[in-house]
């Protein structure tokens, strides 16, 4: 299902986990020096 202006409907607990996720990644960044 999409919402009215066309975004894709993303649930609320999935939205905190990417934001959750991306958070973790920027204090552990993976590839340093890249």
């Amino acid at each position: 299902d999409e919402t009215v202006d066309g975004r894709p409907l993303i649930p609320k607990s999935a939205l905190a986990e990417m934001v959750r996720l991306e958070k973790n990644f920027r204090k552990h960044p993976e590839s340093e020096g890249e």
